[in-house]
């Protein structure tokens, strides 16, 4: 049976109206219900992630920080090698990470100009000292020359042995040329003493036998006087005594003139042991003087020799190795290697850039990234900067480096808590780190609107 079909429609005013429409269809409202409520539900979703990202970004905290770069280094421990002078590398004895000790041999540098100085200096003062010992004992007037103790060391005795034997016989060839004019002269004294003694005994027996003659001649005069005995006699006997008067005045002057001579030849003698004292101390203050000279340069030159030869400082590691090649020539402070100790502590020294130093201060906690691990490609500890320096740092850089710009130099050591995670992971000097610091928390809404609000804070000023 055929009906009018229903059609309700509802006001905003009223209640439900009915009306009957001919040859209208019954609407189904199903579909566009669920398209609604599908519709609140995104709605609902999109207010309630919104309002959570807002929350979240309004009291969320997030770490704020310098991002820095860095590298490994052994804290005061690291011993740079620099050779004091240059020269040409004759050997390279270590290899990079090569283990060494205290006083091992690392470098050798051509020495053959430095050891003919040492060789030629060190011959000059042994002779000196050969010279200084034989003065010495003709100075003393020994039996026998005693040489300074450095002619006889080892290394010495083979370069001293020819100057010690040269000065033993030239001691014995100047002693007995010495005791040679002496001894002449003594025993030409000796003997004008026996002169002497011949003549005074001469002149005892002409003397007593002026006496005698003079007291025969004083009976003759008388005798003569009365007539006993020719005056012939009594002028024989005054000629005797004349004659006898004039052998004893002769003896008296050759007497005096023996003793003149004797007193000559004593004197010449001693004035010859003293000219030859006085030779000698002058030849023994200008050998002193050369010795104290010499000395002195035997010391610098055996330092110059020395030198050619680079020692380990300390026990530890060869690190940073810039030489290997033989015949090359290195400048004097010129750094070959650093010899870095075995457990020394590491601290990372990060490079800070001027316009972040405010933020950065001791006591800072910070992350640490590593990406040299070969088993873990990256591993991120916990740091803690320990010191800032207090002035900005030039360095200068290496040939074929680039020029790195001013910055603060920030130690930044690994916590107890960042070496249990690396987790037997070996730090290397000179490895690079990238270093977050700490420096504070702030929410991300803060960090998203600081630029606006800096934007406005510069904007709203006039100038």
């Amino acid at each position: 049976m055929k009906r009018n079909d229903l059609v309700q429609r509802q006001t905003p005013f009223q209640g439900v109206t009915t009306i009957d429409v001919p040859g209208a269809s019954i609407v189904n409202d199903k579909p566009r219900d669920e398209v609604a409520k599908w519709m609140r539900i995104g709605i609902a979703l999109l207010v309630l992630g919104v309002g959570g990202f807002f929350l979240w970004a309004t009291t969320a905290p997030l770490d704020e920080g310098v991002p820095v770069q860095g590298s490994i280094t052994v804290e005061g421990e690291r011993k740079t090698v620099q050779p004091p002078a240059g020269g040409v590398i004759a050997k390279v004895l270590v290899k990079e990470s090569q283990d060494v000790k205290k006083g091992d041999i690392l470098i050798e540098l051509d020495d053959t100009q430095a050891r003919a100085n040492f060789e030629l200096v060190r011959k000059t003062y042994l002779a000196l000292r050969a010279t200084e010992g034989r003065l010495l004992a003709e100075q003393r007037s020994a039996a026998r020359i005693v040489f300074h103790p450095d002619l006889s060391k080892p290394d010495n005795a083979l370069f001293a042995r020819d100057f010690v034997e040269g000065q033993r016989q030239l001691f014995e060839t100047r002693r007995r040329a010495l005791e040679g004019d002496i001894g002449i002269l003594k025993e030409a004294a000796a003997g004008q003493q026996e002169a002497l003694k011949g003549m005074e005994a001469q002149l005892l027996s002409r003397q007593s036998q002026l006496a005698l003659i003079r007291e025969q001649l004083n009976g003759t005069r008388d005798m003569v006087k009365e007539g006993y005995l020719p005056r012939n006699v009594q002028l024989d006997q005054e000629r005797m005594e004349a004659d006898l008067t004039a052998v004893i005045s002769d003896l008296k002057a050759n007497i005096q003139r023996t003793e003149r001579t004797v007193s000559e030849l004593k004197l010449r003698a001693a004035q010859r042991r003293e000219e030859y004292q006085r030779e000698v101390e002058t030849q023994l203050a200008d050998v002193k003087r050369d010795v104290a000279t010499y000395a002195e340069r035997l010391v610098a030159a055996r330092e110059d020799l020395e030198r050619t030869v680079i020692r380990s400082p300390g026990d530890g590691q060869v690190v940073g190795l810039d030489v290997s090649t033989v015949g090359g020539v290195v400048s004097a402070g010129h750094t070959l290697m650093d010899i870095v100790p075995r457990g020394a502590r590491m601290v990372l020294y990060a490079r800070v850039p001027p316009q972040l130093i405010d933020s950065v201060h001791p006591g800072l906690k910070a992350d640490v990234n590593f990406h040299g691990f070969v088993s873990q490609r990256y591993v991120t500890v916990e740091g803690e900067v320990l010191s800032v320096s207090a002035d900005l740092v030039t360095e200068v850089p290496k040939p074929g480096q680039h020029a790195l710009l001013p910055h603060y130099l920030a130690r930044v050591g690994i916590t107890p808590k960042g070496m249990k995670t690396l987790a037997g992971q070996q730090l290397q000097p000179g490895m690079p780190a990238d270093v977050v610091i700490k420096t504070g928390e702030r929410t991300m809404l803060t960090y998203l609107l600081r630029p606006l609000t800096q934007r406005i804070a510069v904007s709203m000023k006039e100038y």
